[in-house]
């Protein structure tokens, strides 16, 4: 079986993209508020994903656009439009949940919160003449990720809630659900016990770069959606919280999460493994400075690490790096591409079981395929200058020894990259 990595992204679009966006904007401008509509839905429109359909007539713009587990039915017509995304159903209103509704509310800028017909939705309104693409882009964005980030968490937290509809879930494999789980359990489990065998406070660095590149893998590579993505983000969220905490805090914190999860019941596991269609990356587009400015900051540790024969925890370093920067950044294909051949490498069991045909690390070896990984490298940025003419990437200072210098190398490389276009 032949699955992707990692979650949906609408970063760096190309520069057909960008006409559409441009004649989005100009037509706008222009007052033809329609006609806009129709060119910023080319804009949003993923053929490969299949995210969006349209409708309409001469007086009128709709379109769907699904994002996760919800889809956005959008209407504009004289001058409103109007975005809405059904979240839940109930038989009966109740204060607990109407009370956690205005609480959301007071996050979101452009949408709301609101009960139609015995249902929870969220609902974005505007006056026509003051909705440009740009508002819309931004609004649909807001409403769409929410939508689909509070469906499972409130009927999780609230039992007289119900699912509205899961019917556009892609409902994966069981042998597949069964296989991220296992995996899953082993990666926590084996991660634990080598942060029992440290010195807490002497490998307090070591251990929490051991705790986030399990996270940020686990993301990654299992892409969960539901609720076990808002632990991950929990997790997370625990080491980056400015909250005075020690770091030795932050990591018993995180692994008591940790244990909790390894003791969720199985079906809550498995029931956050399914595949989604996207309009939306979770994840805002970053300056590529960014991606250099996490390996710039964290390459000196590797050294540290290797050089004090920690070779797992150097690993764990240099997967943190690539995981990291998938969950915080918005990156442009080639350098996607190019920490996903990072990450391939790095877990080449889960690589070769989950279905990837290419085997560019032999476990049993322990060697690199250079002729391969070399070609894979060719391809990726062969395929980017379309978009990046002068984007070069020399694989013969590439190091084949082991997969720390390797990898380190590839970082290394991709401090010279020029994206200018």
């Amino acid at each position: 079986m032949v699955q992707n990595f990692g979650r949906y992204s609408d970063s760096y679009k190309t520069k057909d993209k960008i006409n559409f966006w441009t004649n989005a904007s100009n037509l706008f401008d222009r007052k033809n508020y329609l006609e806009s509509y129709r060119e910023f839905i080319n804009y949003l429109r993923d053929d490969a994903a299949g995210n969006v359909t349209a409708s309409g007539g001469d007086n009128f713009v709709e379109f769907k656009l699904i994002q996760g587990s919800k889809s956005v039915k959008v209407h504009a017509e004289g001058d409103r439009v109007i975005a809405e995304s059904e979240i839940a159903k109930f038989e009966k209103l109740s204060i607990p949940f109407m009370r956690k509704l205005l609480e959301v509310n007071y996050s979101l800028y452009y949408s709301r919160f609101a009960i139609k017909d015995n249902k929870i939705i969220v609902k974005f309104d505007s006056n026509i003449f003051d909705c440009s693409p740009n508002k819309l882009y931004f609004a649909l964005k807001e409403l769409a990720i929410k939508a689909d980030k509070q469906d499972d968490l409130l009927i999780d937290e609230f039992s007289v809630l119900q699912n509205v509809d899961d019917s556009i879930i892609e409902h994966i494999p069981e042998e597949l659900k069964e296989m991220k789980f296992r995996y899953l359990q082993k990666w926590i489990s084996d991660t634990l016990k080598r942060i029992g065998e440290l010195n807490e406070n002497r490998f307090d660095g070591g251990i929490s770069y051991l705790l986030l590149s399990l996270i940020y893998k686990i993301d990654y590579l299992l892409v969960p959606e539901g609720r076990l993505t808002n632990d991950i983000e929990v997790m997370s969220g625990i080491y980056w919280a400015n909250d005075n905490k020690k770091l030795v805090e932050k990591n018993v914190i995180i692994k008591e999460e940790l244990r909790k999860l390894l003791e969720k019941p199985k079906d809550y596991i498995l029931k956050s493994f399914y595949r989604v269609k996207a309009t939306f990356g979770i994840v805002n587009p970053a300056a590529y400075n960014s991606v250099t400015g996490v390996i710039n900051d964290n390459m000196g540790n590797v050294k540290w690490y290797t050089e004090n024969n920690y070779e797992d925890i150097a690993l764990a370093i240099l997967e943190y790096i690539a995981a990291y920067c998938f969950f915080m950044y918005g990156m442009p294909r080639p350098v996607r591409e190019l920490l996903n051949l990072v990450m391939t490498v790095l877990n080449p069991d889960f690589a070769k079981e989950f279905g990837i045909k290419e085997e560019y690390f032999d476990l049993q070896s322990g060697k690199l395929n250079e002729g391969l990984i070399k070609n894979k490298i060719d391809e990726i940025f062969e395929n980017g200058r379309q978009q990046f003419p002068e984007l070069k990437f020399d694989t013969g200072k590439a190091d084949f020894s082991g997969r720390v210098m390797f990898v380190s190398s590839v970082y290394k490389e991709m401090l010279n990259l020029n994206f200018n276009n």
